[in-house]
Protein backbone atom coordinates (compact mmCIF):
# COMPACT_ATOMS: atom_id res chain seq x y z
CA UNK A 1 0.00 0.00 0.00
CA UNK A 2 2.76 2.47 0.92
CA UNK A 3 4.62 1.81 -2.31
CA UNK A 4 1.44 2.30 -4.32
CA UNK A 5 0.77 5.65 -2.62
CA UNK A 6 4.34 6.72 -3.38
CA UNK A 7 3.93 5.80 -7.03
CA UNK A 8 0.67 7.76 -7.27
CA UNK A 9 2.28 10.81 -5.63
CA UNK A 10 5.24 10.53 -8.00
CA UNK A 11 3.07 10.30 -11.11
CA UNK A 12 0.83 13.20 -10.09
CA UNK A 13 3.87 15.33 -9.17
CA UNK A 14 5.60 14.52 -12.47
CA UNK A 15 2.46 15.33 -14.47
CA UNK A 16 1.90 18.61 -12.59
CA UNK A 17 5.54 19.60 -13.04
CA UNK A 18 5.46 18.83 -16.74
CA UNK A 19 2.25 20.82 -17.19
CA UNK A 20 3.62 23.79 -15.27
CA UNK A 21 6.79 23.82 -17.35
CA UNK A 22 4.84 23.50 -20.59
CA UNK A 23 2.29 26.18 -19.72
CA UNK A 24 4.45 28.75 -17.95
CA UNK A 25 7.85 28.02 -19.55
CA UNK A 26 9.99 28.32 -16.37
CA UNK A 27 8.49 31.69 -15.42
CA UNK A 28 7.05 30.52 -12.09
CA UNK A 29 8.61 32.09 -9.03
CA UNK A 30 10.12 29.71 -6.46
CA UNK A 31 7.70 30.85 -3.76
CA UNK A 32 4.81 29.15 -5.59
CA UNK A 33 6.39 25.68 -5.49
CA UNK A 34 5.00 24.82 -2.00
CA UNK A 35 1.52 25.73 -3.24
CA UNK A 36 1.99 23.36 -6.16
CA UNK A 37 3.16 20.66 -3.72
CA UNK A 38 0.01 21.09 -1.60
CA UNK A 39 -2.19 20.82 -4.70
CA UNK A 40 -0.32 17.68 -5.78
CA UNK A 41 -0.79 16.23 -2.30
CA UNK A 42 -4.53 16.89 -2.31
CA UNK A 43 -5.00 15.42 -5.80
CA UNK A 44 -2.89 12.38 -4.91
CA UNK A 45 -4.83 11.90 -1.68
CA UNK A 46 -8.14 11.96 -3.51
CA UNK A 47 -6.85 9.44 -6.06
CA UNK A 48 -5.61 7.15 -3.28
CA UNK A 49 -8.91 7.40 -1.43
CA UNK A 50 -11.10 6.67 -4.44
CA UNK A 51 -8.65 4.00 -5.59
CA UNK A 52 -9.34 2.12 -2.37
CA UNK A 53 -5.85 2.43 -0.89
CA UNK A 54 -7.00 4.35 2.17
CA UNK A 55 -10.27 4.18 4.10
CA UNK A 56 -10.25 7.77 5.37
CA UNK A 57 -10.11 10.73 2.98
CA UNK A 58 -8.44 13.07 5.49
CA UNK A 59 -5.73 10.53 6.32
CA UNK A 60 -5.16 9.90 2.63
CA UNK A 61 -4.78 13.60 1.82
CA UNK A 62 -2.59 14.15 4.88
CA UNK A 63 -0.28 11.28 3.97
CA UNK A 64 0.11 12.45 0.39
CA UNK A 65 0.62 16.08 1.40
CA UNK A 66 3.35 15.07 3.86
CA UNK A 67 5.02 13.09 1.08
CA UNK A 68 5.01 15.95 -1.42
CA UNK A 69 6.06 18.61 1.08
CA UNK A 70 8.87 16.39 2.38
CA UNK A 71 10.09 15.78 -1.16
CA UNK A 72 9.97 19.51 -1.86
CA UNK A 73 11.92 20.24 1.31
CA UNK A 74 14.58 17.68 0.43
CA UNK A 75 14.91 19.16 -3.04
CA UNK A 76 15.38 22.65 -1.59
CA UNK A 77 17.96 21.34 0.86
CA UNK A 78 19.94 19.63 -1.89
CA UNK A 79 19.80 22.77 -4.06
CA UNK A 80 21.05 24.97 -1.21
CA UNK A 81 23.90 22.55 -0.46
CA UNK A 82 24.90 22.60 -4.13
CA UNK A 83 24.85 26.42 -4.16
CA UNK A 84 27.05 26.62 -1.04
CA UNK A 85 29.54 24.12 -2.40
CA UNK A 86 29.85 25.96 -5.71
CA UNK A 87 30.75 29.24 -4.00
Amino acid sequence: MTLTISIIVMLVAYTAGALMKAIFDHKIHVRFIPIQNVIVGVISGIICYYGGLEDNLIVSIGTCMMSTLSAGGMTSLIDSIKEKSSE
